[in-house]
């Protein structure tokens, strides 16, 4: 585990348990100032709330409801992880250090939404997460080459039995 602090002002997108697990170990290591969410993410408008940092709730695309947001915040860098909204470019520009995604899969693979659902369901046998720089390519998703990977790790499935990452719990029936 990290030990430390990184001297930095983050502000993190994400929903969901993904998210959750990422924007703990972020608060831990770094100074995150805002949280971008949508509504009925119970867990992250909690941790936020008890960190005390500022939380932003969006439902649309465009990105306006949140880029004022994040101006105003002076970020200088974005996290996200299992935020389902493609980041508009003039957002992705508003950081000096850029925009990083958490994505749950080895990219190409699995791009898009529910990410380990989907290699669960496939039947996959190796699985990982990829670490991204986001830029005009991510918006567009059509350039797979695009976007910086910065790292890649992951684990392998036990097909049909127990995997020893998660002690006493199958992988798969």
């Amino acid at each position: 585990m990290f030990r430390g602090n990184i001297d930095m002002r983050v502000a993190f997108l994400g929903t969901g348990q993904w998210g959750l697990c990422f924007l703990k170990l972020l608060v831990a290591t770094t100074s995150v100032v805002g949280v971008v969410t949508q509504p009925g993410n119970t867990g992250l408008a909690a941790a936020a709330r008890t960190g005390r940092i500022d939380l932003c709730t969006v439902t649309r695309t465009k990105g306006r409801e949140y880029g004022s947001f994040l101006r105003k915040l002076s970020v200088d860098l974005i996290v996200s992880a299992g935020f389902p909204l493609i980041l508009p470019i003039r957002i992705l520009r508003l950081p000096g250090l850029g925009a990083i995604n958490i994505h749950g899969s080895y990219l190409p693979a699995y791009r898009g939404p529910q990410p380990v659902e989907w290699q669960i369901i496939n039947g996959e046998l190796h699985s990982g997460v990829t670490i991204h720089r986001m830029d005009r390519g991510h918006r567009h998703r059509r350039n797979t080459r695009s976007g910086l990977r910065l790292l890649k790790f992951g684990n392998r499935y036990a097909a049909h039995g127990y995997d020893e990452t998660l002690p006493n719990r199958r992988t798969f029936a």
